[in-house]
């Protein structure tokens, strides 16, 4: 995108590249109105049209683009600003009807998930002493008195050891999960900060700069803040969170390690349920219109750290720490597992003879 010719603009104080302009305040006002709706220049977004459509504090303000994510949240931000500036009603009520039949897809899918948690934790409680309970008293005694396992009457103890998952595979696959949560947790984050931080707009019509190849969110309404921040952000939060202690506990109640897998994935597919309907209905025009699109925002510490090495950091402490939470809320699914697998691998133990992993050539750790 070209400059303005340069006997149209008035002189610029204190160089280029990337730094703020330091002409006074009505020298600046000038500029911005030189500087059209086309003009993009150094990583700085100009605001566009008259500069008393907006907000005089941001013309002191440095202003930076972040570009939009591909999903049904994002599409219906970008789709409502341009229909209530176009007029457009159609395109403004299928832009909604994707975020409603998203989060419909999302609550069905959650209870689903949930009911067999729900179900799981109640037959715990009532099979208190029976089950889990009995196994985990009879590994304490044999290792409390170094005996083995009877071939015949724990033949079904010893089957359960060899098909419960052990809790270093839960922690690993718990990991990559939070990991993944987190990457949807990180595009809805990026959304909010475009809501929070877009300039203040005081005209409809002045919201959005559409180019040939791009389009540029450069201001919303009062009103716009509350309202996407309540139809499109918090029902996302909402149902991360939800999804994390759902799976979570899906994962925590597997007893066997194929199952494990298999429910991981289920997991990972339900949180992809807004990415699904975003490809699989929206044109690819559309798509690639969605993605080009960029907000303006002003350059401030919190956006500046959050996508330096910072805020990876905070973003692998949450993911360790949720990991770490996972496995404390889930504790008492893991006794037996832990003492199977002690029994198992400690070779000094008379009752690792029972699971034939401490053989003489040891040619196995665990039989998967």
């Amino acid at each position: 995108y070209h400059h303005p010719p340069q006997a149209s603009r008035p002189p610029q104080q204190g160089g280029g590249g990337g730094t703020a302009l330091k002409a006074p305040r009505k020298e600046r006002r000038r500029d911005y109105e030189v500087d059209t709706q086309f003009a993009f220049h150094d990583g700085r977004a100009p605001l566009a049209s008259e500069s008393e459509d907006y907000d005089e504090e941001l013309l002191e303000e440095e202003l930076l683009l972040t570009s939009l994510h591909g999903n049904v949240y994002s599409a219906a931000f970008l789709m409502t600003l341009r229909s209530l500036r176009e007029g457009k009603n159609c395109s403004l009520v299928v832009a909604w009807f994707w975020v409603l039949l998203s989060n419909i897809l999302n609550v069905f899918l959650l209870y689903v998930a949930w009911t067999y948690v729900a179900f799981k934790f109640e037959r715990n409680f009532h099979e208190k002493y029976d089950g889990m309970q009995h196994a985990r008293l009879r590994l304490e005694q044999v290792m409390l008195m170094n005996q083995t396992l009877h071939a015949t009457d724990d033949e079904n103890l010893i089957k359960l050891c060899y098909r419960l998952p052990s809790p270093y595979l839960f922690l690993g696959i718990e990991f990559l999960f939070s990991c993944f949560l987190m990457s949807t947790l990180s595009e809805i984050r990026s959304l909010m900060f475009q809501i929070w931080f877009c300039p203040l707009a005081r005209r409809r019509s002045h919201t959005l700069d559409e180019m040939e190849q791009r389009t540029v969110v450069v201001g919303l309404m009062s009103c716009d803040y509350v309202v996407f921040t309540i139809c499109l952000v918090i029902p996302k939060l909402v149902f991360v969170f939800t999804l994390w202690y759902v799976g979570t506990a899906l994962l925590a109640f597997t007893q066997e390690m194929i199952n494990m897998c298999y429910r991981a994935m289920i997991v990972v597919c339900i949180s992809q349920a807004d990415h699904v309907l975003y490809t699989g209905f929206l044109s690819t025009s559309k798509r690639d219109w969605v993605e080009k699109t960029q907000v303006a925002q002003p350059r401030r510490d919190c956006l500046r750290w959050g996508t330096a090495w910072p805020g990876e950091f905070v973003k692998l402490f949450i993911v360790l720490t949720s990991v770490v939470g996972s496995y404390l809320l889930f504790s008492h699914e893991f006794e037996v597992r832990s003492l199977c697998w002690a029994c198992a691998q400690d070779c000094t133990r008379v009752c690792s003879k029972s699971f034939e992993v401490c053989g003489e050539t040891h040619a196995h750790f665990w039989a998967w």
